[in-house]
């Protein structure tokens, strides 16, 4: 629905969140206004998720109410900005690499930038009431801002049936928000904000951030699968660890891999996260096609087939021998997933990269394809 230059559309949950794409999901002057159509099974929960372009507007006491026969909550994904470095004594040290939707929070939460120009979503959680009948209810989802009113038309089909509720991790949430601070002037910023850890009362100090922020993230992330999304990778690199002993073979040879221990908590979070939460898909990696022609083990050293940008932890490899350190690291990473039986929902991810970088890319894939556990990863780019 469009009112002046201000408009809000809804998207389908499964469909990936991202800052530069929901704007395509926009179905311009054009895409009418029918209703969008939300399934709900008696003891299960539905999402709806509602794409707000405040125009040149501020997105200031964002008000949303419903009409339809179900219990509905709302949260917010924020704007936020992302730096390539830490916070260190309220300050940001780094570039601004661009803008993400993290977290889920409160319709009026501070964090919020309240951005120009900016496209914010909001997530409904909606879960069946008591006077909630089987059938197809026609009502709508109302949202109040700026001193402007807009009203998308929903319709509510309830099934009689009573199933396990599938859960949609089609959201791409990301985690390197919860450290750090946005900035005022920065992005699309226009005032000083506080991070997520900030919000929580932890301690800003890089140093003991990541031990005091796993109990917050694991209830963060839980949080974010009751509504029907899922992270990017569930709180896997907080305090959990994989173990594994790398024995140098000579100068010029890949090293070997041995003592694999997933026991540190890594394995405990899959369960916790992926497997009790019955997650359809789990982020086993995620590199760019400028990273895939390098790989850093756990003995700090870095093994490539580019020559040493002198660093004294630089090891030059052979393609073969990269390609075959690269094999054995992900062919043990999925024999793990393998065994905890969820080799088939594995995806590595690889970002956006730039077509000098293809070949690294495609070689580094056929590495891991060519193993009997890691051909089974999922590649997406």
């Amino acid at each position: 629905m469009r009112l002046g230059n201000v408009s809000a559309w809804t998207i389908d949950p499964t469909l990936p969140l991202r800052v530069q794409t929901v704007r395509s999901y926009d179905p311009g002057e054009d895409g009418g206004v029918d209703a969008a159509q939300v399934n709900l099974y008696e003891g299960g929960s539905a999402s709806l998720v509602i794409a707000v372009d405040a125009g040149t507007s501020r997105l200031t006491d964002l008000q949303v109410t419903s009409d339809l026969p179900a219990s509905m909550t709302f949260h917010r994904l924020a704007v936020l900005p992302v730096y390539d470095g830490p916070t260190v004594d309220g300050k940001v040290k780094g570039k601004l690499l661009g803008t993400r939707y993290d977290p889920m929070v409160p319709l009026d939460y501070a964090l919020d930038p309240e951005s120009k120009n900016g496209i914010h979503m909001v997530v409904a959680t909606i879960t069946p009431s008591a006077d909630t009948t089987p059938g197809t209810h026609a009502g709508s989802v109302t949202l109040n801002f700026a001193g402007k009113t807009l009203t998308l038309p929903v319709a509510l089909r309830v099934s009689p049936l009573k199933i396990k509720p599938k859960l949609h991790f089609g959201a791409i949430v990301g985690l390197n928000s919860f450290f750090y601070t946005p900035r005022k002037g920065h992005g699309n910023t226009t005032k000083n904000g506080i991070s997520i850890a900030t919000y929580h009362g932890l301690d800003a100090n890089p140093r003991t951030l990541r031990k005091e922020a796993k109990p917050v993230l694991d209830r963060y992330f839980h949080t974010i699968i009751d509504n029907h999304l899922f992270p990017q990778s569930p709180a896997l690199g907080i305090s959990r660890d994989i173990g594994y002993r790398v024995i140098e073979q000579g100068p010029g040879l890949a090293p070997k891999l041995a003592d694999w221990d997933f026991s540190g908590g890594y394995n405990d979070a899959i369960r916790e996260f992926i497997i009790d939460r019955g997650a359809g898909w789990f982020m086993v990696g995620r590199s760019n096609g400028k990273l895939m022609s390098q790989l850093r083990l756990k003995n700090r050293k870095t093994y490539s087939v580019k020559d040493n940008p002198k660093d004294p932890n630089w090891v030059k490899l052979s393609r073969e021998q990269f390609d075959q350190l690269v094999g054995d690291y992900w062919n043990a990473m999925a024999q793990n997933m393998n065994e905890l039986g969820i080799l088939d929902r594995c995806v590595f991810v690889i970002d956006e990269s730039v077509a000098d970088s293809y070949e690294n890319m495609a070689a580094y894939v056929m590495a891991m394809k060519s193993r009997p556990y890691s051909k089974h990863f999922k590649i997406g780019h």
